[in-house]
């Protein structure tokens, strides 16, 4: 998705906002944003899964997540059939989704 790679590198650029992303490795293209996140500092990895990496989780101030099929690009917004979760304000569920994340980012890392 253009304007979400677009804020995130003007959330890194302007405000200093610390930002990591775990790409799925087979899906890294001409069209995808990893390198250019990249030239802008932001810490991109490829996953460290033996297999597909299906996940897809977004946490915004350790008070959000997102979650689902949903991947942010054009042919999801418009010709897949997606489903997407947003979860504010539940403690259990963002530490939970939070120690996924950081599992996924240290299994990204060791590769």
């Amino acid at each position: 998705s253009q304007p979400i790679k677009e804020e995130l590198i003007k959330l890194k650029n302007e405000k200093n906002i610390s930002i990591t992303i775990v790409f799925e490795k087979t899906r890294i293209s001409k069209y995808s944003a990893f390198q250019q996140l990249k030239t802008n500092n932001i810490s991109v990895f490829l996953d460290g899964n033996k297999y597909t990496m299906h996940e897809k989780l977004i946490i915004i101030d350790n008070s959000t997540a997102i979650l689902g099929s949903y991947n942010p690009t054009k042919n999801a917004n418009e010709r897949n059939d997606e489903n997407i979760l947003i979860i504010k304000n539940n403690p259990k569920l963002i530490n939970e989704s939070l120690k996924e994340f950081y599992r996924v980012v240290e299994q990204a890392k060791t590769k």
